[in-house]
């Protein structure tokens, strides 16, 4: 199952807000279709 590519980017404010309201990395990457691995990359980078 292929899904349609998206850049992480374009979810920067979205990602942002939901961290600082105390949601973690990985179901903040359920909730947008990205894994943990990319959303720990995009937090450190």
């Amino acid at each position: 199952m292929s899904r349609k590519y998206r850049q992480i980017s374009e979810y920067e404010t979205e990602i942002i807000k939901m961290f600082n309201e105390g949601i973690t990395l990985k179901e903040i990457g359920n909730k947008l279709g990205f894994t943990y691995k990319e959303m720990r990359d995009f937090k450190y980078r």
